[in-house]
């Protein structure tokens, strides 16, 4: 259906065709971006049947709200290892909820259908949330990758300045030995020499 729409399809067509294709192919993309994801997709099939899950609705299952609350403070205070456990959790229970919901639609349960979706509403949240931490300790771990470099970085230059000072030192004495033999000539330039420092 987007193939037959979209607009390269009528770029030598009319003004008229080409607005009426860009208007088509976006009504597409966005039915298409509801009905990929289950809950905006829930709620869709829920609105369709008169039953609006907005921002403000909250549960009236006083004991699935502790549940989420406790479960909300439990991750703000996660170890990086100790993440991944959660998300594997989270993704599991939202895939519990979304086979309920479906279920409930097969069997125009429309209650439960409802209950099940504002269930689901919080879990995205705390997905949403996990999602951020995980970011957060990559981060971390990117930034002390990038400061373990650094320093490796440093550490060479300075065994590479500590070897080139060392050859210089020699390269000095071998020169004021050249150059104060016996009946040297070159008396004031040893003595520059000797009046050289190194970093």
């Amino acid at each position: 259906m987007q193939a037959q729409v979209h607009p390269d399809h009528y770029s030598s067509k009319s003004a008229l065709e080409k607005r009426i294709s860009e208007q088509q192919s976006s009504e597409i993309n966005k039915a298409f971006q509801i009905l990929k994801d289950p809950l905006s997709r829930a709620q869709y099939l829920l609105s369709l049947n008169g039953i609006e899950i907005n921002e403000s609705l909250k549960t009236q299952d006083k004991q699935f709200l502790m549940e989420i609350i406790e479960l909300q403070e439990e991750i703000e205070d996660l170890e990086e290892d100790q993440v991944q456990d959660y998300v594997d959790r989270n993704n599991q229970e939202i895939n519990t909820i979304i086979d309920n919901i479906g279920k409930a639609f097969k069997s125009n349960d429309l209650e439960l259908a409802k209950k099940e979706t504002i269930r689901l509403k919080y879990y995205y949240q705390i997905r949403n949330k996990l999602h951020e931490i995980v970011f957060k300790y990559s981060t971390i771990r990117e930034g002390l990758q990038q400061e373990r470099k650094n320093l490796k970085e440093e550490l060479n230059f300075a065994g590479n300045l500590e070897h080139f000072k060392s050859k210089i030192g020699l390269l000095r004495q071998v020169l004021m030995f050249v150059l104060s033999g016996p009946n040297s000539e070159f008396g004031p330039l040893v003595y520059q020499i000797e009046k050289i420092q190194f970093i």
